[in-house]
């Protein structure tokens, strides 16, 4: 596949995946404060493998979500 370009809103998610939805909040509430507005294209990193981590807390996701304006 391919990713589109442009400018994005990039983070780290460090947890569960349960609390993924969280960060995607935040990230939306940030981007309305500085007078963005989201694109539906977004993706996530995975940095960890779960099934070779024995805490969720402490999996690591990088999440991109371009931005609209």
């Amino acid at each position: 596949g391919e990713l589109p370009g442009g400018r994005a809103v990039h983070t780290m998610h460090v947890g569960s995946y349960d609390d993924l939805p969280r960060t995607y909040e935040a990230i939306g509430t940030w981007a309305k404060e500085q007078g963005h507005t989201l694109a539906t294209a977004m993706w996530e990193t995975y940095l960890d493998d779960p099934s070779a981590v024995t805490d969720p807390a402490t999996l690591r996701t990088e999440i991109h979500w371009l931005l609209a304006d």
